[in-house]
Order: C-alpha cells, then structure tokens, then sequence
C-alpha cells in the first residue's frame, strides 16, 4: 500500500543533498497521529527528528531565519573563530563589512529571534550550518522557495553558494529542502527557467528523463484515505460530528481520489453535523457523481436513443462486475482491458457516455474518483522536444482513477503534427499498461480517422480491443425532435400543435441535409436556442410572457430554408428538355432516365416494398464544348429534385483547379471539400480527364481515387456528372477500377448544325427582346458558317454564338447612339441590321465548305426560325 504523503519526504533512496518539494501539499494541514492539525513545517520538522536530524534550520522570506526547537536554536551558536586563521576564511562571501570571516555567532541565544538577520547574513549562518560535519546533522528548509529566489537581497551569492553545497563532499550528511507552492510538475519546470541556480535546474529537468529515479524531486499531493480517517476523527473530537461506521472506509478512499488538501476538508466537514457516503454526495463532494439521486445505469437509460451503445455499456458493466465478485483484492489483481474507442459524428452523445462510464466504475469501486478529464490532441501535443511526452504525462495524471477522454484522436497520427504526435501515442501505450488499473483512457473520433488511428502504432490495437471498439450512429430524426421538444419544454416554451409540425419538418430536412460535420444533438440546442432568442424579442413588450408560445415567426431564415421546397412537375422540366435546339438523342437519353425511375416507383407501391431504395445514376457527358452538356447537367439536378432523389438539386461546377492541389496532401481536402458543398445536388466536372494527365505521381490521381470513394459513401446524396471530349473520357473512366463501374453509359452530345446555331443567336436575341431583319439574319448566318469552318475543333458552338450576339449588340450600339446624337429619328432601338452583323475575312485557301450542312437559302432560314418562335410562344 502507498504511503502516507508525510512519509515520502525523506525517502531513504535519497541521491542528493537538495530534496525539492512541490504541489499542493505544501500549503495544507496535516493530521497526525496525535489528532492535531499541523502545517507542512512541523511534519518536516518531526521527519526529520526520526532521522536524527540535530539541527533544523528554516528560512522563508518574511521570517528569515526560525526554528521549531530550541536545540536547533542552540546548536547555530559558535564558538569565536581568528579572523587570521585561513580556516574561518569563506571564499564565496567576500561583501559586506565582515569581509572573508566566517560569522561570529552570537553568545546571547535570546538574539537568535525570528526576522533578526538581513538577507545576506541569514546565508552566512545557514552556510555555516551545512558545511560544518562536526557531528552535528543538519536540515536546512526554505520556504516560498519560488519567493527567496525571485526577490533574495543578492542573487548571485545566493547562486553561487547552493552549488557551492551541492559540491560538499558525500562524508558531510547535511540536506537542504527547497518548498514550491507550485502544484504540477510542468508549472515547476517552467519556473525552474527564473531560478538562478543551474544546479537545481539540473535537478528538476531530471525527471523528464527519469520519472521513476528522481528521488529527491517529491509531489506531494491531497491527503490520502488514512490520513482522511484522522481528519474525521479530528472533525469528531473538536465539531462533535457524528460519523457512519458503516460506509466509513469507503467514504475516506472516495475523498482521497477527489486529490484536493486536507484543509478543505476540515472546511467542508465543519458545515456538517453529520456524516456518511450519500450525505457527502448530495453536497456534491465528489466530482463522477452529482446529487441528483440517480444511479449511473438509470441516466444511461434515460438517454436518448443509442440502444445499440446501452447495449455494450451493460456487457462492460458485467464483466467488470464479475471481476469484482472474483477478485477481492483489486489493488494486487490486474484488471481485464476497459480502455475503448468511441467513434460517430459529434452531438451523438460520446462524451457523455464517457462520463457515465466513469460513474459506473466508480460505482463499482474499480475506479476511485471516477471524474472525466476531456482533452484534444493539442492538450498533450507540445511544440518542441521532451515536451510532449511532460504534457501527456501531466494530463494522464490529472486523471487517474478517472476517465481520460481524448476526442478527435486522431489528430495525434497526423504528419501535420510534426512527429510530435506520435511522442504523445509512445507516451500514452506506456501509461495504459503501467495503470490501467488506475485508468481508462476512451479515445473518441469520425470512424475511418479512427481506424487510421488505431493503424499508426502497433501497440494501440492490443490497448484498444476490437470489442471495446462503440460506434455512435446519428440520431434519427424522431429522436432529433424528442431532444428539441425536451430542450423547450425544460425551458418551459409552450407550443402549438401547428408550430410543432412545422419544427419536425426542419428536423427532417436537417437531418436529410446533413454531412459528416452534422453537430446531431449540438445542432438541436442550437436550434433550441435560435427560436428562444427570436421568441424573446418577439414578446419583450408582452405582459404575461410565459404563457405566449412559439410561432412559425420565431423560426429564423437560415432554418426556414430546410423546409420543404415546392418541386416542380417532371413532366414541366421534361417540355424544359425538349425546348433546347437539337440534343435530339440526348432528350431521349433523359426521357428513358425518368420514365425508369417512374416505373420503379410503381411497382414498389404495387408490392407495397419500401426497403429497396432507388439511387440517381452518375452520367458522363461526352462532346465539345458548348455543346450544351452544362445546361442540360443543371436540368438533371432539377429532374432528380422532382423525383426525390436529392433534396437540393443545386449544381457545383468545378475544374481540375478546383480539386488538385500543388502539394501532399492537400488535393484530398480540397476534393472533399467540394464534394461536401456539393451534397444532395450536382457535382459538375468539367474537361474531368484533364485530372489523370499527369501520370502516376500527379496530385490529380488522388482527386480520382477521393472522388470514387465519395461516390460510394454518399451515393444517396448527391450525382457526379463529368464531361468532356468522347475520346479522352474514355481514357479518363478507365484510370482508376471502380471508376467506370459507378458511371451509367456515357451520354454523346452532337454538335450543332448551322441551322441550330441560328435557331440559339435568334433565341438569345428574342430572350434580349431583340429581333433581326431578314437581311441581318442572313448576314449573321454566313458570319456563324464562316467562324465555324474557320476555328474547326475549337469552334466552341453555342459559347461562339453568345459572343456573336456580344460582338452584334456592341456594334448595334454604337450605330444607334451615333444616330441618336445626329438628331436622326425613327430609329428602332430593337431591330438588329446588317451593318450591325461584324464582317469575317480570312484568306480564300483557308476557306473549307461545310460538307456536313445542307445550304441555307433565305426562304429556309426564316421558315425554320419563325416555326422555332412559334413553338417556343
């Protein structure tokens, strides 16, 4: 059994004579056998008594030099030294108006009295004192050490003589104790940089390096369940409180673990009369339990949801049970492995769990405090070296006989951490073998980065057994809407039954929105909070407020927007489709797509089966640019938004700049990026070979593979349409193995005749309110024909034809704001001449006829555009 804390402040291992002693100990009573509170001073004192210390010796900065017995006091005397003699000379001291001598103790005892002596001569005397081995054994106390040194008269003496004792020789058996109010270790090494004395610096940075050896380096901590047995006692015998015998054990164990000094206990037992378990329970003495007279089971149950993690929780619960009833000595028996990995989406309850975990335990006696100490990756991660290893250290012992909680752990395998990370992983195997008795350690995440986690150390898959692995699914909407309505009504909002219905259809459209950021019950209390701040506003005028209840105005327009959209017909947007000039085959391609799903859709009605689930296809669009493959890729997120295959049908239009990066490691985040922004609509990939052109060490072969898993995982949520030219798509579908397989048959777009090029410009002209003249459209006709011919395969088609109309608008406009300032009138601001038509001129043996277009003769060409026009109206 560990022992008492006032018996590990002078270990017999001691290795040096400085002994270092921190936490928060030092500023706390003490209760001795005796039944009497002490202070840190007379606990050394009589320690060091049993060590047959004869002399005892403290210095603090505003007492300067006392004692604790008279001896002590007595044996500082000397007898008077020969200024002559090299003896009494001390070399280190050479200021002040003794010079060299040694100090000349008084004769008079009576002057030895506290706060007599300055700074400097308060050194001499304890110099003195240690390097005197005349029999006499000698301890010399500083206390506020951090204090002395920051603001001792002479800092340099004071340096130099502490390394002068750590030099002594080993045959001189005198100590000197330093005490820091400083409570971790951490907090003690970064005041270690202030203290002038490279020796003790020495002494303390030796624990990064040898935590278990470095003995004269003590933490002393809260009082432990023994010496809480006499504090009881002590509260008994001087506040006359009345104790419980029979949980009395178990009640001291449970106050030690909670590691807070004995004077807060004294504080706290004396606003009692009486005393046992669940009295210092309800007045939440104990951190893993909160009177609420509930056990931990019961708050588990009262969850909402998460059945399948209640589930494993009552399996861990048994076998740590069964453990119990076959070990009764559980400090002597090592206990099965309780360390676990939460992964889900956050707001799904994790850390909660975590905490009732802790509680169950605690319950159960296999963890003495039971407390949950919740940190990141940042929490253990330092930014140089050895420092990780202290953070994580520091951490892990803040929680032991507790839950350590690590969310998003992950983080700690990640490069960007710059190999820090994997320092902290190293630290943390070690300390859950060394107490896992003491600990458990629940490592919390998405679940693939958890897996990655689990993968980047060998020795965390033992730690972490497979069946201690809990996933966390999202809550389903009713049990998103049981959280709101609980939120309201523990804030006691009243509402409508009208409200209510409205509220769940936002929950749902939430909840069909969401991605893998989706914050589940986060999200709810968010929103809880939006309508209880707008329905204040609203009623902040109203007399009797409590009364009033919700209303659809106290639903902001950011959640407005997850209601339900009116959709249009399918059969509206399929006369859309067949509006766009030629696309002939493509309109069929389109019209098969839907008529296919419609008739899924009847025959699940007729077999009443509403588990097969119908998916939206992703297409290839193969043609040249300006071939409509954009506009028709905009009208297939409107379709499948008609056909309740997405809920958004909006489209991201992205290139290979979109979605590659120049570097390692970001291609992958930029590429999700876009698919998340592009859930429950389109994602639109333009030119898509161009991302498995740079062969096998391109950045853009990762976009590919990113962007195949995405179609797997979120394959009910949102359409990959890629387009590009017939013969490099191709290559591109065959650049990565699942790729091909997850696209529907590619969807040729033909170029546009001559003749479907006028029927766009004139429907660009008339969406304007612009018409040509019959001669104007001739002239615009031969200028399509001869730009066609001329740019061949960069001809870019209906993209051309927009900046034909461009060009014809600005020459248009110039000729009618010229004629306006002539004073010219009858001008038609419409009507779009000839000279309004910009002249084509290149050389005649660059001239090639369109052999693939029948000629367009004046009659055919306003015959074939009027008929357009007509149809369109």
């Amino acid at each position: 059994m560990k022992n008492e804390r006032k018996d590990q402040l002078l270990v017999t291992e001691q290795d040096s004579r400085f002994i270092i002693i921190y936490g928060k100990g030092v500023d706390d009573s003490f209760i001795s056998e005796r039944f009497e509170e002490q202070n840190l001073d007379h606990v050394l004192f009589e320690q060091l008594q049993s060590k047959q210390y004869d002399r005892i010796i403290f210095f603090s900065p505003h007492r300067s030099i006392y004692f604790l017995d008279e001896q002590s006091r007595y044996l500082c005397r000397a007898e008077k030294v020969s200024v002559r003699n090299k003896k009494s000379e001390n070399p280190i001291l050479t200021e002040g108006p003794l010079g060299t001598t040694k100090l000349i103790q008084p004769t008079n005892l009576n002057d030895l009295t506290e706060t007599k002596f300055g700074d400097v001569h308060a050194l001499r005397l304890l110099d003195t004192s240690l390097r005197e081995e005349n029999n006499i054994k000698t301890a010399v106390i500083f206390v506020q050490a951090e204090t002395v040194f920051h603001y001792f008269e002479d800092p340099r003496t004071l340096a130099g003589l502490i390394g002068e004792w750590s030099r002594l020789p080993a045959s001189n058996p005198n100590i000197c104790i330093f005490l820091f109010s400083i409570e971790t270790y951490e907090g003690l090494l970064d005041l270690s940089n202030e203290i002038p004395v490279p020796e003790l610096r020495h002494y303390i940075s030796r624990q990064k390096s040898f935590p278990k050896n470095v003995y004269n380096l003590i933490h002393l901590g809260g009082p432990d369940p023994k010496e809480l047995e006499r504090l009881i006692v002590y509260l008994v015998r001087t506040n006359k409180l009345r104790v419980n015998k029979s949980d009395f054990n178990k009640l001291c164990r449970w106050m030690a673990a909670e590691n807070i000094q004995a004077s807060q206990w004294i504080k706290r037992g004396r606003l009692l009369d009486h005393i046992d378990l669940q009295i210092a329970t309800d007045h939440g003495w104990f951190t893993a339990h909160k009177a609420d007279n509930q056990s931990a089971m019961q708050k588990l149950e009262s969850m909402i949801g998460l059945s399948g993690i209640k589930r494993r929780v009552k399996e861990i619960t048994a076998l740590a049970k069964q453990h119990v009833l076959d070990n009764q000595d559980l400090h002597h028996d090592i206990l099965p492995t309780f360390h676990m990995i939460f992964t889900g989406n956050p707001g799904t309850g994790k850390t909660t769990v975590a905490r009732l975990i802790g509680e169950l335990f605690h319950e159960l006696d296999l963890l003495d405090r039971g407390h949950l100490v919740e940190v990141r990756a940042a929490d253990l991660i330092a930014d140089h070296v050895g420092g990780t290893g202290l953070k994580t250290n520091e951490v892990v012992n803040q929680a032991l006989d507790g839950v350590l909680f690590i969310d998003e752990a992950y983080a700690l395998s990640e490069n960007e951490r710059g190999g820090y990370g994997q320092e902290a992983i190293d630290t943390l195997i070690t300390r859950l073998e060394d107490d896992r008795n003491h600990l458990i350690v629940i490592a919390a995440g998405y679940p693939e980065k958890m897996t990655k986690f689990l993968r980047s150390n060998p020795g965390l898959r033992r730690r972490f057994p497979i069946d201690n692995v809990l996933y966390f699914p999202d809550y389903t909407p009713e049990e998103l809407w049981t959280i709101l309505r609980s939120i309201l009504r523990r804030r006691k909002i009243p509402t409508t039954p009208q409200v209510e219905t409205v509220l769940r259809e936002i929950i749902r459209g939430l909840y069909e929105h969401r991605d893998n950021t989706f914050g589940n019950a986060g999200e709810i209390r968010n929103f809880a909070d939006s309508l209880i701040r707008r329905r204040a506003e609203r009623i902040s005028q109203t007399v009797d407020q409590q009364k009033i209840p919700l209303d659809n105005q106290d639903i902001s327009e950011e959640y407005q927007a997850y209601l339900p959209k009116e959709i249009s017909n399918i059969e509206d947007i399929l006369f859309e489709v067949h509006q766009l000039v030629g696309l002939e085959e493509v309109k069929k391609y389109i019209r098969r797509i839907v008529r296919k799903i419609q008739l899924e859709r009847l025959r699940q009605e007729r077999r009443g089966d509403d588990q097969f689930i119908i998916f939206p296809q992703h297409l290839v669009f193969c043609g040249a640019p300006g071939t409509g493959k954009t506009t028709v890729a905009r009208l297939m997120g409107k379709i499948f938004l008609a056909l309740n295959l997405l809920h958004k049908g909006h489209i991201i239009e992205v290139s290979r700049s979109d979605l590659v990066a120049g570097y390692v490691g970001q291609t992958a985040l930029k590429t999700n990026e876009k698919i998340l922004a592009s859930l429950d609509g389109i994602l639109f990939i333009d030119e898509a070979y161009s991302l498995n052109r740079g062969g096998p060490l391109d950045f853009g072969q990762e976009a590919i593979d990113s962007l195949v898993k995405a179609m797997e995982d979120y394959r009910d949520r949102f359409v990959v349409i890629v387009a590009g030219y017939p013969q490099e798509m191709e290559a591109f579908l065959n650049s990565n193995p699942g790729l091909k397989s997850r696209f529907a048959a590619p969807i040729v777009f033909e170029q546009f005749s001559n003749q479907e090029l006028m029927i766009i410009l004139t429907n660009l002209a008339h969406s304007e309110g612009y018409k040509f003249s019959d001669d104007a459209l001739l002239c615009a006709s031969e200028l399509v024909k001869e730009t066609k011919n001329f740019q061949k395969e960069h001809f870019g088609y209906a993209r051309t034809i927009r900046t034909i109309f461009e060009e014809i608008k600005a020459l248009m406009a110039e000729r009618v704001i010229n004629g306006v300032n002539v004073s010219q009138i009858n001008i038609d601001y419409d009507m779009i001449l000839p000279i309004d038509i910009p002249s084509f001129s290149i050389p005649i043996d660059q001239q090639i006829d369109d052999v693939n277009d029948s000629p367009i003769t004046d009659q055919s060409l306003s015959s074939t555009i009027t008929q357009h026009l007509q149809k369109r109206s």
